[in-house]
């Protein structure tokens, strides 16, 4: 098979695993990807030295269809490090196959954890929008509004100041106005 012929020792870099996780994702050998995952970020690996291939190693999972495998570990690794951007990748991943509701629940792990960004706050509201429960539920406009604040403290500006800037590119994900 091909994962056979991987199987010589190769002194691999985080960059390098990386790397070679998303080509053969990318290029749908699926299995390849899922092997190098496997037999090299093992027990002995720290998520902390190689976030780049676990990054990789949870969108793989993702694209296979593997929601619950790569959420495990994305939790194992948010016990050892945590970067706003494996969070971003994670609700990425995430809103690709609708699971809304989880990236408003990964947002709020961000909140809570100091790691948000703009792109995870904006990828929050387009999920409460998503949700279907805009318009007959007017409990969710506390939590658009809130998100709202986080952004503009993140983009350091007062939450009115950024939706007056932001305005149109928030309904346009939102699909109606908070006014």
């Amino acid at each position: 098979t091909d994962s056979e012929r991987l199987t010589p020792p190769l002194h691999l870099t985080d960059s390098l695993l990386a790397a070679a996780i998303e080509a053969y994702g990318a290029c749908g050998k699926i299995d390849i990807a899922q092997y190098l995952i496997q037999s090299n970020l093992g027990d002995n690996m720290s998520p902390a030295d190689w976030l780049p291939s676990y990054h990789e190693a949870v969108k793989s999972l993702f694209a296979q269809g593997q929601s619950d495998d790569a959420m495990a570990l994305f939790r194992s690794v948010l016990a050892v490090t945590r970067s706003p951007t494996f969070f971003c990748g994670a609700a990425q991943n995430l809103k690709a196959s609708g699971n809304w509701r989880e990236v408003i629940e990964l947002y709020r792990l961000a909140l809570t954890s100091g790691c948000l960004s703009k792109e995870l706050c904006m990828l929050a509201m387009e999920a409460v929008a998503a949700s279907g429960r805009i318009g007959q539920n007017k409990r969710q406009f506390p939590l658009l509004r809130s998100i709202i604040g986080e952004i503009a403290k993140l983009s350091g500006v007062s939450p009115s100041e950024w939706l007056e800037h932001n305005y149109w590119s928030l309904r346009k994900v939102l699909g109606y106005s908070l006014s």
